[in-house]
């Protein structure tokens, strides 16, 4: 492997913000190779790396193998190969290729073969990536273990965020009517949806507590909106280039579309510029001016590109996995009739127990 192993980039962003999105640009490149699979557990394994000790002894390499050994795995249908079968890299070949054992060069490693199943070329690559909603919970982190590593922080509109987030939490639930789904939104966004409010004031903290690292720590980073890039994606690539000292590659017909139908038009190139302010035609008028009472200046201050953590005045809004269980029943309760409130649940236990047997 003739990378340099300090060359990695990562994703850093809210989650919905069109981060996918930003992958699948950044591999048209054939210079950046970032695996079409989310690295969740980064973090976790991060915050007890330590307990391993020296990774270049085989047996503590062998011991931190079978404890991460889901990280090895690639799904490749998810990364558009139809018909294929879930490819794992061995701990041997894993360990045999490394000649250095700091972590950052074992997780390089990892992410170059992952790179190389998605038909990235070793003489071509100069720059690894990783991208994972999770990133921006601790950020701190990331830069302990990656210290040369670069970051792209991508913001959006947090309105638009939060509205994605909450159909996202319904992706399982595949027996609810779309037209009754968003009826019930409609309605919902009528009143005082408090769980939208606090996934807004959520993406704003994030991101200018994101900034207020990167800044503070004098850490090599670009702010990428992801509006700004709809609209002009050959600025984007330009900005990328320079960054990363690479090629002006970037070549939006080599977009794999079959990854994620979201921020791209399906079976086509192009990206979906309709995406930018959908909060317009989702929300009603009244509750729009709500948001901006309750937040104020603040609300533009995730994607300024300057504001910082310190520059929120007073945002007590906080989201919490409970206000998402709540909401989830008031939306159920919204359009589901009382003579049809057992029949829910049972579909609901039903699918939770089937996911459970199948785990």
């Amino acid at each position: 492997m003739s990378i340099n192993t300090s060359h990695i980039v990562f994703i850093i962003s809210n989650a919905r913000s069109g981060s996918t999105m930003l992958r699948q640009l950044l591999n048209t490149n054939p210079s950046i190779g970032i695996p079409e699979r989310e690295y969740g557990s980064l973090l976790s394994i991060l915050k007890k790396i330590e307990v391993y000790g020296d990774l270049s002894i085989k047996e503590n390499f062998e011991k931190f193998y079978l404890d991460n050994e889901n990280i090895a795995e690639l799904d490749l249908k998810k990364g558009g190969f139809e018909n294929a079968n879930t490819f794992k890299l061995e701990e041997s070949l894993w360990f045999n290729s490394l000649s250095e054992f700091s972590f950052q060069s074992v997780y390089a490693k990892l992410l170059y073969h992952h790179s190389e199943i998605f038909g990235k070329s070793q003489e071509n690559l100069k720059w690894l990536g990783d991208k994972s909603p999770q990133h921006i919970k601790n950020i701190n982190l990331l830069i302990k273990h990656f210290p040369n590593a670069k970051y792209i922080l991508l913001t959006r509109n947090p309105i638009d965020i939060a509205l994605s987030q909450d159909k996202f939490s319904f992706r399982h639930y595949k027996f609810i009517n779309k037209e009754s789904l968003n009826k019930a939104w409609k309605k919902l966004n009528k009143k005082d949806n408090t769980v939208l409010l606090k996934r807004i004031g959520a993406c704003i903290k994030n991101i200018t507590k994101a900034r207020q690292i990167f800044q503070d720590k004098n850490i090599d980073y670009i702010e990428v909106n992801y509006e700004e890039l709809l609209g002009d994606s050959n600025t984007f690539f330009d900005t990328v280039s320079e960054f990363l000292k690479i090629d002006n590659e970037f070549d939006l017909k080599k977009l794999r579309i079959k990854e994620s139908q979201s921020g791209t038009k399906k079976g086509t190139n192009e990206l979906l510029v309709n995406n930018i302010d959908k909060y317009k035609l989702q929300l009603s008028p009244s509750f729009i001016k709500k948001i901006e009472l309750v937040f104020g200046k603040e609300l533009y201050k995730a994607t300024d590109k300057k504001a910082t953590y310190i520059d929120l005045k007073s945002l007590n809004l906080n989201y919490n996995y409970w206000d998402t269980l709540n909401y989830i029943k008031n939306i159920f309760m919204s359009f589901v009739p009382v003579v049809g409130v057992f029949k829910t649940v049972k579909l609901v236990f039903k699918k939770y127990v089937s996911k459970k047997r199948n785990l």
